[in-house]
């Protein structure tokens, strides 16, 4: 796996850095797009410009899965940043990415625990997961215990 963070300050154009690096990681290392993940972590974009910035970078990289989350303090490098979205893209050599959306409000963690253990349960390969959520929104123990139950021990 390789991972650049690219640090966004003010109204840079991140869809035109995310070109930029896609045709140099697609050059010098020949990964395929569904071996992508691109994360996007905003402390200063709204929902429409982050939902906007997401479709722009499927563009370029339409095989790629695209996430985001906001933040209070986005992380790139090891040091803190404010006032800043990073853009983490993660390039796998040997795996594609999957990407799964639970909305707690509408369906409960514990359901949202077994549809994980399920999409699991289909990916026998599967390497790892990354679960980005709202502590206050959302009971972490009860989504991870159901999801345990039901598919064996996740780490």
């Amino acid at each position: 796996m390789h991972e650049v963070s690219i640090i966004i300050e003010g109204n840079e154009d991140i869809p035109e850095r995310i070109a930029e690096f896609a045709d140099r990681v697609r050059n010098e290392r020949q990964i395929n797009d569904k071996s992508v993940l691109v994360q996007i972590f905003s402390s200063v974009i709204n929902r429409d410009d982050a939902l906007s910035t997401a479709a722009k970078i499927k563009n370029i990289m339409p095989d790629a899965s695209v996430i985001g989350t906001s933040s209070s303090g986005e992380i790139a490098d090891g040091s803190k940043c404010n006032k800043t979205t990073v853009v983490s893209v993660l390039m796998f050599s040997d795996s594609t990415v999957k990407t799964c959306i639970y909305d707690c409000s509408l369906m409960s963690e514990r359901e949202s625990g077994r549809d994980l253990a399920d999409r699991l349960s289909d990916m026998p390969d599967a390497a790892g997961i990354e679960v980005l959520n709202t502590a206050s929104r959302m009971k972490t123990e009860e989504f991870f215990d159901e999801a345990d139950k039901q598919a064996g021990e996740i780490t």
